[in-house]
């Protein structure tokens, strides 16, 4: 089990920049004292020496630089280059993590979390790896998974520890891609879905993870016939791809910076933004559905279930419904539905749709939703497929005993029965109407998603 983490520079590194370092460093720059303390722990263009690491890491953590801060406690923790001394990685931990360095937070999380060099608390442990996990930390987003799931430093959440499982498992993290498919095989913050979870397990199983492998082998998977599975293997290959795509990306994008160098201008943000996120977390949940000649949108909310309104499915023409693949519709294959739960006055109707698959929408409750939040429409305007809109809650309202989710977000004929969702990718509610005029804008609205739990 890794401890702690340390901060790490590009390789392969040349002599003409070891010198350029060391004139630097000499001169007091720290971003070439930690550059130099890089090379000397790693041995990257010099003799590996990590006496010698551990003088330039200081230098440079001296100076406030929060990667050698983080290093230092690094080897602190271990005794490389230097007596171990908990305590005294603690101290170098939080001085790089209340600068905002994830790692170091990571590091002060688990070291609170075990006792190491400071008294155990578990909630200051959770403090610090929700801090690593929001920014991305896929070892912290696993932990703060791990600390839901078990209710360690906070209240028992299985659905929260399914959202940071996911959040690590996108990133290609294997241990949270096997307790997200066990979190779908048990029915654990999830509603239960065998698919998900055979997508997930293989998915860790192809990244090295032992418990997926032997999960798979003694799972009896009675609900999922042959074609099934093997539908499954194909989505599990594809969102595999996927996740090493952007991991590749992420990879390149963390090198570009790195060694460091003393910059006057700051680089453009790199890596996806909150939108993009949200996107790549529901578009596998968002289908497009047809009736005659409406066409409207819909979400997977439980196994071979999609939620939608009851005005895009009015006609007494038969119901289809078109997956999303690849991010886009795929309107070359056409799934049958029929009216599963009706609710007109609510405009909320449930369609099963058989042998559908893609991703059971996490759903939110409505009573958690504040006004400001920042939300994500997605469904199929104007026949354009899988188009993402952002806006706010601008207001949560009444009328006539029925709630609605009143949003900014733009939305367009066609985005009916779509999804509104948070930032984290949980379904907050069903797209639904918006008013239009000469002087009205962003008066769109949404019915909770919640409705899908009593049905």
């Amino acid at each position: 089990m890794v401890v702690a983490c340390a901060v790490a520079v590009a390789q392969n590194t040349t002599s003409a920049e070891i010198e350029k370092w060391k004139a630097a460093a000499e001169k007091g720059e720290a971003w070439a004292q930690y550059n130099l303390g890089w090379a000397y722990a790693n041995g990257e263009g010099v003799a590996e020496n990590q006496r010698e690491a551990i003088r330039w890491y200081r230098k440079a953590a001296e100076q406030g630089d929060s990667d050698a801060q983080t290093n230092l406690g690094y080897a602190y923790s271990r005794g490389e280059g230097v007596a171990e001394d908990k305590r005294e990685a603690v101290r170098w931990y939080r001085k790089a993590a209340e600068q905002g360095n994830a790692t170091a937070q990571y590091n002060l999380g688990y070291a609170y979390f075990r006792g190491g060099g400071v008294a155990e608390d578990k909630r200051e442990a959770v403090r610090w790896y929700r801090k690593a996990a929001e920014q991305g930390f896929a070892l912290a987003q696993l932990k703060l998974g791990f600390a839901y799931d078990k209710g360690e430093g906070v209240a028992e959440d299985k659905r929260e520890a399914v959202r940071w499982y996911r959040a690590a498992a996108e990133q290609g993290h294997s241990p949270a891609q096997f307790h997200l498919g066990s979190a779908y095989m048990l029915g654990e913050g999830v509603i239960t879905d065998e698919r998900e979870a055979y997508i997930w397990l293989s998915i860790a199983k192809a990244n090295g993870d032992e418990a997926s492998s032997v999960a798979l082998e003694q799972s009896t998977w009675w609900n999922l016939t042959q074609s099934e599975i093997r539908s499954a293997q194909k989505e599990a290959a594809q969102r595999l791809e996927e996740i090493d795509r952007r991991k590749a990306e992420q990879n390149d994008d963390a090198k570009t910076p790195a060694p460091k160098g003393n910059f006057t201008l700051a680089p453009e943000p790199k890596g996806e933004t909150p939108a993009a996120r949200v996107f790549e977390n529901t578009w596998r949940s968002v289908v497009v559905v047809h009736n005659g000649d409406t066409q409207g949108s819909g979400v997977i909310v439980r196994p071979n279930v999609v939620a939608t309104n009851c005005h895009v499915v009015d006609s007494r023409a038969r119901i289809v419904v078109h997956k999303s693949a690849a991010r886009r519709a795929d309107t070359e294959t056409d799934f049958s539905a029929e009216i599963l739960h009706a609710d007109k006055k609510k405009d909320f109707c449930l369609l099963k749709v058989q042998n559908l698959w893609g991703v059971v929408a996490t759903v939110r409750k409505y009573d958690t939703l504040k006004i400001g939040e920042k939300v994500y429409a997605l469904g199929a305007p104007q026949g354009l497929d899988l188009s993402l809109s952002e806006g706010v809650i601008s207001q949560l309202r009444k009328s006539r005993n029925a709630r609605f989710i009143q949003t900014d977000a733009a939305i367009s004929p066609g985005s009916s029965g779509g999804g509104l969702f948070d930032r984290d990718g949980n379904l907050i509610g069903i797209l639904t109407s918006k008013i239009t005029g000469q002087n009205t804008e962003g008066l769109g609205f949404a019915i909770p998603a919640d409705l899908v739990l009593g049905n």
